[in-house]
């Protein structure tokens, strides 16, 4: 999603998550605007292979 908002040209000023009340900070300079999928696709299968080793 915020891939998605960088390449309609905003700019991110931060980004975090929330999880059970902790709030873990993002690096922004991993939101380029460029789709993930490809990149996403390739870790599951990476980490697939780890899981059937």
């Amino acid at each position: 999603m915020l891939n998605s908002f960088v390449a309609a040209g905003y700019r991110l000023e931060e980004a975090y998550v929330v999880d059970e009340g902790k709030r873990i900070d993002l690096p922004l300079e991993a939101f380029d605007g460029q789709p993930m999928s490809a990149s996403l696709r390739e870790l599951q299968e990476q980490y697939q292979q780890v899981l059937s080793s």
